[in-house]
């Protein structure tokens, strides 16, 4: 895999949280917030998990981001009911944090595994 091939997902999820957070707490209209915001919560965090379980095959691993991103939504979202601090915002926060989390986890031990090669 090319060297622009291992780092475009990890910015593109990284840039789509980043605009996802800047687009809720700005509160941006939905015409704009809707599309970036549900592509990001779809996408970026089961793709950051998804990349380290090595699945080669693509559509494989696009069905399993998509089911793991829907499932750490929802799962934020159960935590937030239960504690008695249901708040969207606060959620996509959260996702966006793990995201963001997972994706430096992956870049640093790329990045260890460079170096040890």
């Amino acid at each position: 895999m090319t060297a622009a091939g291992r780092w475009s997902w990890p910015i593109t999820c990284t840039a789509l949280a980043a605009l996802s957070v800047v687009l809720v707490l700005v509160d941006a209209g939905p015409t704009l917030r809707a599309p970036v915001v549900l592509t990001f919560l779809l996408v970026c965090p089961g793709l950051a998990v998804v990349r380290f379980l090595r699945i080669s095959d693509v559509a494989a691993r696009a069905s399993v981001a998509i089911a793991l991103s829907i499932s750490l939504v929802g799962i934020v979202s159960l935590v937030q009911a239960y504690a008695g601090v249901w708040d969207p915002t606060v959620g996509v926060l959260a996702v966006a944090a793990i995201t963001t989390v997972v994706v430096m986890i992956e870049v640093l031990t790329r990045q260890r595994g460079e170096q040890t090669a």
